[in-house]
């Protein structure tokens, strides 16, 4: 046997690669391991993708995403069959394109929101390629990474239909609540328990508990003796019967009955199970009282047919009595059982029987109410006359079925006639040898009877007159005035009208006219004696002439011209035309009255109607309506537009300048105009609109015209709500000031700022100054609102001033400041008050202001000057602008109108006319500020125009005194 002897470093050598040779086995082993497991992981990994794809792709629901950027990274397509646009498309855009541009910041908020992480839901319209809305809900869905968002989804589902069927519901329950809210039944839902769910206003106005005192209560009007039927009719209802139109008592809060038509439904849930009922109520107490009441009308009615004194009875179509009144008995002396069953005409004088049945046939034939006389025998074998009065009965069908006849006894009413007729004997012998005109006239107007002295006073002989109408005769114009006193006259009226004589011409009568009545208070006719009186009349037109025009101008006075218009309308009524009602005054009469004497204003109002006439024809009527107020009626016009040139030719022609006894001044008119018939038919509203739209004509800047419109009307609450808080306003605190700076266009300095009155009132809101200041005016607070700027403008000068603010203070006033004697010395107390120089201050004047007594305002404003106050002149050139001004005022500004300006440098004129201004004022010494620039254009186009100065929005708004400081004190006063 061989022995092998092994060293130790080979036995070493050997065990370490036999480990070696482990090791890699078992390597081997983990490593295929890994890659078996790798490879299940990359397959599970596949088939969670093949899901995703297949969920993405194939959900009903479109789906895109986004990236984190918010680019569009991907889509499942359905986005073609929900709004029509392919994938590709939806690639192009962006997809905020495709929603409507109301909801596109909603679904920017929510993509912001998911793409920070949080996920949300939103509802919005986006637009169809066919051009239809369709309504989205789209879910916004973070992609998130390790907590990081990479990503969002938008799952979007179209609602379209179901968002209408909501409206569609929304709307059916808003006309549902519409009509439980309006509707004068009362309605309540309550729940099986009668507890109250619901009512309606119309509940608590009938039972008087209120809504709230109600709800979640049980319902309390349902009175103790109406208990038990109650629960008979609630067994009914749950049963799934309707209860409609029981009449029973419900109960009032303040325990009053009252009578009810009650209609009650069972409510049932989806399921069809009852859960509650709804009852509706309906106040018939009213229909209830009304029955009772004609019950008791039969009642008192049966009354009064058994106690009446005349005969009352029914008859068949044969004539025969089916009913007779007890007064039969006590008339004619038959007992009520012996005459019904007999005929009516067993009774009737022989004498009369035929007429009367005759009468009964052609009754019978025209079925129409009949009145006639006849005899009727007594019990005791003699006649009474009576007059009988038949009214047929008919069935539902409308054929005959009885005769009502109602009859009385009219003896004595006979014998009275036949007084009558030996009355009216004495009446002709009298009325035959009177020298008045004696007449009678029926109630239709025709003459029964004239005197024969209508043929020496009137040349007409009786029987020419009678069976002609009264108003044959009449003058035409008086015709309308004797219809109206007719139409009214009482028992007896004196009138005074013109007669027509048959040669043509007229004379005045006056007529003494007496209605007469029969026994019954029944009309019969007049009776009218008349007279001449033309003499008279004559006379009494003389004094009219005299009291009837005005003494000072010559004119119609304003009671004349009432009359006149009173004639105007009715003539218009007539023929059916049109006329024109004018209203004119001075603009400023007062001022002429106050400043130059009253001669002055009576010579003045001389010549305002000389040149008055001037401009009217002969046809149109001028009357003084009083002080400076006149009026003009012009009649002969064919359009508006003609009414139009001569209003326009009068304000032309008041623009002269006036000159009267040594003064020269200008006072124009403004005029308001109303049409007859479409802006008043009665003269208080003709005059009331004409005074309205004259009103309009001086609220827009005097010296205009304007015609009334409905709106003005409504203007004038507006200025009744305006005038009675401006009265308090001061003392209210309702004003205030803002401040818009002034510039240096060259440099860019700040140079001054004008102060602007702003007016709130409480209820109105802010009101612009065109509107308060002319109200101001007139309620004449002009000069304490005027002193309260002024006082507030020297207030801000001064504190700004301490601030180190240095700039001059432009301040409006009104021309009627420039009236007050008192202005300048007050304007000086102020200044001094305020320690503030004068010399800061730029008063802007209107060029109406400067058009009045040249004289006079001169004076006022070279004492300004004198005082070292400057004058601007505000808006020049939008009014009439004459170079006058420069030559007899001392102006040291203009202020060129912003209508110059607006459409600077597109116009040529505007250039033109700005660059002319700027030329003159420079060798005049008089600086230009061109207010209403709004463009960096536009002010760089006056700086190269040469405009020194100008203000307006492109440098800033008006500002309050705390922006002004905020905005200029700082770098202004570095």
């Amino acid at each position: 046997m061989l022995k092998f002897q092994f060293e130790p470093t080979f036995v070493i050598l050997s065990i370490l690669a036999l480990v070696a040779v482990s090791t890699v086995f078992f390597l081997g082993l983990i490593l295929m391991r890994s890659y078996i497991e790798e490879r299940e992981r990359t397959r599970q990994l596949k088939i969670q993708e093949a899901k995703y794809q297949s969920l993405f792709f194939n959900n009903p629901d479109c789906i895109i995403s986004f990236d984190a950027a918010g680019n569009f990274l991907n889509g499942n397509g359905k986005f073609e069959t929900l709004l029509g646009y392919s994938m590709a498309e939806l690639r192009e855009k962006k997809f905020l394109s495709y929603i409507k541009e109301e909801d596109q910041e909603i679904v920017w908020n929510h993509f912001q929101d998911a793409l920070e992480g949080k996920g949300s839901e939103s509802i919005v319209k986006a637009v169809h390629k066919d051009g239809h809305t369709r309504v989205l809900k789209i879910k916004h869905i973070p992609i998130s990474n390790d907590g990081k968002v990479e990503g969002l989804y938008l799952v979007i589902q179209d609602i379209t239909e179901t968002y209408t069927i909501a409206e569609k519901l929304y709307r059916t329950n808003e006309k549902l609540q519409s009509f439980f809210q309006s509707t004068s039944d009362a309605i309540n839902i309550t729940d099986l328990n009668s507890i109250i769910q619901y009512v309606n206003p119309a509940f608590e106005t009938m039972f008087g508990w209120t809504k709230e005192e109600l709800i979640g209560k049980k319902l309390p009007i349902i009175p103790a003796s109406w208990r038990e039927t109650s629960h008979i009719l609630e067994r009914k209802l749950l049963n799934g019967e309707h209860v409609t139109n029981v009449e029973t008592k419900l109960q009032r809060k303040d325990g009053m009955l009252i009578d009810v038509s009650l209609s009650i439904s069972p409510l049932k849930n989806e399921k069809g199970d009852i859960e509650g009922f709804v009852a509706i109520t309906r106040d018939i107490s009213e229909r209830k009282q009304f029955a009772k009441t004609l019950q008791e009308n039969k009642a008192k009615y049966k009354l009064v047919t058994e106690n009446m004194s005349d005969l009352v009875s029914l008859l068949n179509v044969e004539g025969v009595f089916e009913y007779v009144s007890p007064s039969f008995e006590k008339i004619l002396g038959y007992p009520i059982d012996i005459l019904q069953g007999k005929s009516a005409f067993e009774l009737v004088h022989p004498n009369d029987l035929n007429r009367i049945m005759n009468l009964f046939s052609k009754f019978l034939k025209k079925k129409k109410p009949a009145t006639t006389r006849f005899r009727y025998r007594h019990r005791d074998d003699f006649y009474i006359i009576i007059e009988s009065h038949a009214v047929p009965l008919f069935d539902e069908k409308g054929n005959l079925q009885h005769i009502l006849v109602t009859s009385k006894d009219i003896g004595e009413k006979v014998k009275a006639e036949q007084a009558l007729q030996e009355s009216k004997q004495k009446f002709h012998l009298i009325a035959e040898h009177s020298s008045d005109l004696v007449r009678i006239v029926d109630k239709a107007g025709i003459i029964q009877y004239a005197s024969p002295s209508h043929k020496t006073i009137l040349g007409y002989e009786p029987k020419e007159l009678e069976g002609r109408p009264l108003l044959d005769i009449i003058y035409p114009e008086d015709v309308l005035l004797i219809q109206e006193k007719l139409r009214h006259m009482e028992k007896r009226h004196v009138l005074q009208y013109r007669t027509i004589t048959k040669h043509g011409n007229y004379i005045w009568t006056e007529s003494h006219t007496s209605s007469i009545f029969d026994e019954n208070g029944q009309f019969l006719h007049y009776i009218a004696v008349a007279r001449d009186i033309s003499e008279r009349k004559e006379y009494e037109e003389k004094l009219k002439q005299m009291a009837f025009y005005d003494e000072l101008t010559g004119i119609a006075n304003r009671r004349f011209f009432q009359e006149q218009l009173i004639k105007q309308i009715e003539q218009a009524k007539q023929n059916n035309t049109r006329f024109a009602l004018m209203y004119l005054d001075f603009d400023r009469f007062k001022w002429v009255n106050d400043v130059l004497g009253h001669d002055v204003g009576d010579e003045l109002l001389r010549n305002f109607v000389t040149r008055l006439k001037t401009c009217l024809s002969e046809s149109d009527i001028i009357g003084r309506w009083g002080g400076d107020e006149f009026t003009v009626l012009l009649s002969r016009f064919q359009a508006k537009e003609e009414v139009a040139q001569v209003a326009q030719q009068i304000i032309q022609s008041m623009r002269i300048p006036w000159h009267i006894k040594d003064h020269e001044f200008i006072i124009t008119s403004s005029i308001g105009i109303a049409f007859y018939p479409e802006d008043g038919q009665t003269i208080d509203e003709l005059l009331s609109h004409a005074d309205q739209a004259l009103y309009q004509a001086k609220a827009e800047g005097r010296s205009k015209f304007y015609f009334y419109e409905k709106s003005l009307s409504n203007n004038m609450q507006r200025l009744l709500l305006l005038e009675t808080h401006l009265k308090q306003a001061l003392e209210q605190k309702a004003f205030h000031l803002v401040y818009q700076p002034q510039f240096e266009l060259a440099t860019g300095k700040l140079t001054g700022a004008e102060a602007l009155l702003r007016y709130t009132h409480p209820t109105l809101g802010a009101i612009s100054p065109m509107e308060f200041i002319p109200i101001c005016e007139r309620l004449n607070i002009i000069d304490e609102v005027t002193e309260w700027v002024l006082q507030e403008a020297a207030g801000q000068l001064k504190e700004w001033k301490e601030k180190g603010l240095h700039i001059r203070m432009a301040v409006n006033i009104s021309p009627l400041n420039l009236e007050n004697k008192t202005f300048i010395d007050k304007l000086v107390s102020i200044f001094e008050e305020n320690d503030c120089d004068l010399h800061d201050l730029e008063l802007e004047l209107i060029e109406t202001a400067l058009a009045k007594s040249i004289e006079e305002v001169s004076k006022v404003l070279e004492r300004l000057r004198e005082i070292g106050v400057r004058i601007a002149l505000d808006d020049f050139g939008a009014g009439y602008s004459s170079l006058l001004y420069f030559k007899d005022f001392p102006i040291d500004k203009i202020k060129v109108d912003r209508s110059f300006v607006k459409e600077l440098p597109k116009k040529e004129r505007d250039i033109a006319i700005i660059d002319s201004i700027l030329l003159l004022s420079k060798r005049l010494g008089i600086e230009v500020i061109c207010e209403g620039v709004e463009t960096e254009e536009q002010a760089s186009y006056l700086r190269m125009l040469g405009c020194k100065f100008a203000q307006g929005y492109y440098f800033s708004r008006p500002l309050t005194n705390g922006e002004f400081e905020d905005k200029y004190i700082a770098t202004t006063a570095k």
